[in-house]
């Protein structure tokens, strides 16, 4: 199991939220430990871990000038941004990352 907060967010983002409750659950039942409680809290505090809950759409980049796979690796690059860096899930800051990159 991870010791962060991100490798937690990977394992959500890789797995989905069902099949990591059940291997944290699994792995404090074998071996004990606060694997669920620490999954628990990354849930609880909303940070961003899908595209479902990023702050911007694929429509977003699209208006930029995006498309196909470079639009996809748009929305994963910054899907791993904000994984990092929780407190700059904006539509604003994330365009003007979009946008700089793109360049």
């Amino acid at each position: 199991p991870p010791d962060t907060a991100l490798g937690w967010k990977k394992l959500l983002r890789r797995y989905g939220v069902d099949t990591v409750s059940c291997a944290a659950r699994c792995a404090d039942a074998l071996r004990g430990g606060d694997n669920y409680k620490s999954l628990h809290a990354v849930l609880k505090s909303g940070e961003c871990f899908s595209l479902r809950h990023l702050a911007v759409t694929g429509d977003d980049l699209a208006a930029l000038g995006f498309k196909g796979r470079e639009l996809g690796d748009m929305l994963n690059f910054l899907l791993d941004y904000v994984m990092e860096y929780p407190a700059n899930n904006r539509r604003e800051p994330l365009l003007l990352l979009a946008s700089h990159d793109e360049e």
